[in-house]
């Protein structure tokens, strides 16, 4: 891919760099805000790009494997997203996340080209924000068309075509209020099964212990401490789960 970069700013250690509406080929309309930082993996989460596109039939990209996470979100039309031997065909409202160091493929419908936002991002924290989605690699789609959230976050961000500290710092708000709302509209586990799951792992663990440690004298309490609840508590889930007092096995 051929891209004219102008370079608008440099400063502390940033560059900062718009990129022509018309170097992609199949591409109607097309808008890139692109910030590189010598410091980009050594913070909380960083502001990559982003942008909109208006695809022709049959645009594609790929296959080929960022550097970075990218979230497209579709507005209109059709396309298809390939990642790992999986392949997903999206619509309006759908969304899919690129991770980085995969090696993933799209492509615009012949009939019916999508037109999509994105945004591009990155930070030592983002792996936990993603995986806080629901999101990651082997599930890298989700859909919301409940209202226009995140388009208006994106298109936030991208209206900040100056740059400076100030600017920097509005846009990277909008981004952390784009990937709180992901994580809020994710899928909740179910709470009866967690807490079931929990006191399943207690027992699991205590009972671990108690066969490592079975020629020592093992007190209630240090296994209740060793395991990290209460005294009461711990004898309350054995009898539940086990049927039998905790003292019995001791």
């Amino acid at each position: 891919m051929n891209s004219n970069y102008l370079q608008v700013n440099d400063y502390m250690s940033s560059k900062y760099v718009i990129m022509s509406t018309d170097t992609l080929k199949g591409c109607d309309e097309m808008e890139v805000w692109c910030v590189e930082s010598d410091n980009f993996t050594n913070t909380d989460l960083n502001f990559y790009d982003c942008g909109e596109e208006v695809c022709s039939s049959g645009y594609f990209w790929g296959p080929v494997a960022r550097n970075h996470f990218i979230i497209h979100f579709i507005l209109s039309g059709k396309g298809t997203f390939k990642c790992g031997k999986k392949q997903y065909a999206l619509e309006a409202g759908d969304a899919f996340v690129i991770c980085p160091d995969h090696i993933t493929y799209y492509e615009a419908d012949i009939k019916d080209p999508w037109h999509y936002l994105w945004v591009g991002f990155n930070g030592v924290k983002v792996p936990k924000i993603i995986h806080n989605a629901g999101l990651s690699y082997d599930n890298p789609i989700f859909y919301y068309d409940s209202d226009n959230y995140f388009k208006d976050m994106i298109q936030k961000m991208a209206s900040f075509t100056k740059f400076s500290l100030e600017t920097d710092l509005s846009r990277l708000a909008y981004l952390y209020m784009f990937l709180a709302k992901l994580i809020e509209i994710a899928p909740k586990p179910n709470t009866v099964t967690l807490y079931k799951s929990s006191i399943e792992q207690y027992v699991k663990n205590a009972i671990d212990y108690i066969e490592v440690n079975f020629c020592y004298n093992i007190s209630v309490n240090s296994l209740a401490e060793y395991i990290g609840i209460s005294r009461k508590y711990l004898c309350t889930i054995f009898k539940t789960t086990l049927g039998q007092p905790l003292l019995n096995i001791l």
